[in-house]
């Protein structure tokens, strides 16, 4: 009887013991976790380094603005990371009519051959309801999307001066872009002419 209780004990511990080495390899399931933490927090910094580098061309296209000369005036500059408007909101007092013009500038490194889009359905139409917003009776609204492709944000390669008018204009096609291609002077200033924007 004895012999049967000393051979149960040792059952026991072994069942015990191998519960435990079980245990402490659970480690390994945890590492599958860490993986993909670092790899939300290198799409994160990839998120963060794409807006410092729209921030970087903005400012490139703010000092393309001359505002010392009459009738051009910076109304607003978008510090804010959510897309409820645009970046930028430029006032040009023309001879009869005041122009306000909502531009949102990106930068990318190259154009995909599908073109780009450089917003969502729920930034459009924020975006577009807040340029309704600015109109008056004597006020005229247009957006306009500034893209910069190659080079650096500062110092683009390529520049493309889009008009924006609809819904679907948040996604535009290479062809599309392709008409607004625009030659500028590296210290060229913009021109709007009460119809096209213009750097010059």
């Amino acid at each position: 009887m004895k012999k049967f209780f000393l051979d149960f004990s040792i059952m026991l511990c072994v069942s015990a013991v191998t519960l435990v080495v079980a245990w402490a390899m659970q480690p390994a399931k945890q590492s599958i976790v860490i993986s993909n933490t670092i790899e939300t927090d290198d799409t994160v910094s990839a998120t963060v380094n794409a807006a410092q580098k729209d921030k970087s061309f903005e400012n490139f296209v703010v000092d393309r603005f001359d505002f010392s000369r009459d009738g051009y005036d910076l109304l607003e500059q978008n510090q804010e990371d959510v897309k409820t408007r645009t970046d930028l909101l430029v006032e040009v007092t023309g001879d009869t009519k005041i122009y306000r013009l909502a531009i949102e500038c990106t930068w990318v490194e190259a154009l995909s051959s599908k073109g780009l889009i450089w917003a969502n359905e729920t930034e459009m139409k924020s975006i577009l309801e807040s340029a309704e917003k600015e109109k008056d009776v004597d006020v005229e609204v247009k957006i306009i999307l500034i893209v910069g492709v190659g080079g650096t944000p500062t110092s683009p390669k390529s520049l493309y001066i889009a008009p924006i008018k609809y819904h679907a204009d948040r996604s535009l096609t290479a062809q599309t872009l392709a008409g607004f291609e625009t030659k500028f002077k590296s210290n060229g200033k913009f021109n709007f002419d009460g119809a096209v924007l213009r750097l010059e």
